[in-house]
């Protein structure tokens, strides 16, 4: 705690108890920023002070409070303040406020009962409640499951498929969606110390989506969210798995009403087919066949296949630009040997142009490049982005800077609560989705 703000434990926790709300307010954005920074990217261990905490908790102000709410690292505090949002007593914006900031918070799970405790201090809320209340008033279930500091959770409730059995049917598409929009769903800590298990549980939760969900229209947009948000180097399947995969997701009936696709002139079902197979299919590379043969081969999952993992010249990828454009220029996005070669990508980059919903796939493409090869050139116009899996002070100070006087203010203006209950809903989740978007 004296590393954390440069005084004394009990210097800054005598300062806690007495200081004014903006000096407090203050101590709580470094405090949670210090417990980001310390900590492993695949723990968050740096830990708390529960004494600090609670001091602040005592002080009961109420813009504090939902700051600390943001910022707690200890399961009480955190399950204290959170029976505060169900205290029907207590402002109905300020209780809304509360959930909000613990579910965007350091430790959102602390809300949860432990499994065999019936005691309330071990948290309240009982999991399979809390995610089948998927209302769109409240979308908490949303901000839980997306929030980067619940992967933990998200990898554990991926694997677990007997908790998933307690889910109704046509919830768990809805459930999967918001899982892989979690801006680490790609994130693998592996290292020289062993796996990252929370990934490998990931892994195995989008294949047994893959394998097994209804293949209806409703498990259809769930499959199609999981392929726009993982990386092909995110997930490996065995040839007979993707195989069964595209086999199954290819039947889907959409309904009456046929949907055109993003990014070619194929239906939606056959452009998301297409774009699996560029992502995860097998080919064999060695295998010498000229880019105007690949061009008309007639089975578009296989023609997609070579788009997606043969690596091109740029001499071929002309070639392929001219014969068979929409769909070669698609499925190259995912051709990561081909975008590496800079003279192939200059000649893609000409077919792609600066605009429109293909250039956002250029750009994110050659953005992972970036991150997993940093002497990577980025073509001009596309920014990098940094590769630190940590999120800066900087950028803790950025993100809460503008709710300061609004929260500060809390107790004492209606209005301003209001302000603040929009800003964190609209702001505050999508300031901290960008911070993490490297990991997309």
């Amino acid at each position: 705690m004296a590393n954390l703000l440069g005084s004394p434990e009990e210097l800054i926790r005598a300062q806690a108890q007495v200081a004014s709300p903006d000096v407090v307010f203050g101590m709580l954005k470094k405090y949670r920023a210090h417990i980001i920074e310390e900590s492993s990217g695949r723990f968050m261990n740096a830990g708390g002070d529960k004494e600090f905490e609670e001091i602040i908790l005592k002080r009961n102000d109420l813009g504090l409070n939902l700051e600390l709410a943001y910022s707690a690292m200890d399961d009480d505090v955190i399950r204290a303040l959170w029976r505060q949002s169900e205290d029907v007593t207590l402002d109905a914006i300020y209780r809304r406020g509360i959930k909000v900031a613990v579910l965007t918070g350091l430790r959102p799970s602390s809300i949860f009962k432990v499994e065999g405790s019936f005691d309330r201090e071990r948290g309240s809320i009982d999991p399979i409640e809390f995610f089948q209340d998927d209302s769109a008033e409240s979308n908490f279930v949303y901000l839980f499951l997306t929030n980067p500091f619940a992967i933990g959770y998200v990898g554990s409730f991926m694997k677990d498929e007997e908790f998933l059995g307690k889910f109704p049917e046509d919830l768990r598409p809805v459930l999967f969606r918001y899982m892989v929009q979690n801006p680490l769903i790609n994130r693998d800590l592996s290292n020289i110390d062993g796996p990252d298990f929370t990934h490998w549980n990931i892994q195995k939760g989008i294949e047994r989506f893959f394998v097994s969900a209804p293949v209806n229209k409703l498990s259809f947009w769930a499959f199609d969210d999981a392929i726009s948000n993982i990386n092909s180097s995110s997930l490996y399947l065995k040839p007979d798995l993707f195989k069964t995969i595209v086999d199954r997701w290819s039947r889907v009936d959409m309904g009456e009403s046929q949907i055109d696709g993003f990014y070619t002139n194929l239906d939606l079902v056959q452009e998301n087919i297409c774009r699996f197979s560029a992502m995860f299919s097998h080919v064999d590379k060695s295998q010498k066949m000229g880019a105007e043969a690949i061009s008309k081969i007639p089975n578009l999952v296989e023609r997609y296949a070579y788009y997606g993992k043969r690596r091109f010249n740029s001499d071929e990828v002309g070639t392929l630009m001219e014969l068979d454009c929409q769909n070669f220029r698609f499925g190259v996005m995912f051709n990561e040997s081909t975008l590496r070669d800079l003279k192939a990508r200059q000649v893609i980059e000409e077919w792609v142009g600066d605009e429109g919903s293909i250039y956002y796939l250029f750009q994110r493409a050659c953005k992972r490049i970036k991150e997993k090869y940093p002497s990577y050139q980025l073509p001009e116009g596309v920014k990098s982005e940094s590769t630190d899996s940590r999120v800066t002070t900087e950028q803790i100070e950025s993100q809460i800077a503008s709710l300061k006087q609004l929260v500060v203010d809390l107790s004492n203006s209606n209005q301003k609560a209001e302000s603040l209950i929009k800003y964190i809903l609209g702001i505050v989740v999508v300031i901290l989705f960008s911070l993490f978007s490297k990991f997309y």
